[in-house]
């Protein structure tokens, strides 16, 4: 994993793309300097867009028409 390839989410969050889940790392990217991080694989992914559709009363077509 490089740094080049995290991305500033927004108050101190970071997403890091491993080719297979994504890493959300808590107020530094680099992983000695993070406080804490979760891995999340496809399918945790794809329950967490049903959770945020859940929260927003979104259909699936809709959310991604709103990006």
């Amino acid at each position: 994993m490089t740094e080049e390839k995290a991305t500033h989410l927004g108050d101190g969050a970071y997403a890091i793309y491993d080719g297979y889940g994504i890493w959300l790392r808590a107020n530094d990217h680099r992983e000695r300097e993070c406080t804490g991080q979760v891995y999340l694989e496809p399918a945790t992914l794809k329950a967490l867009d049903i959770f945020l559709g859940q929260c927003y009363n979104l259909k699936p077509r809709e959310r991604r028409e709103t990006e």
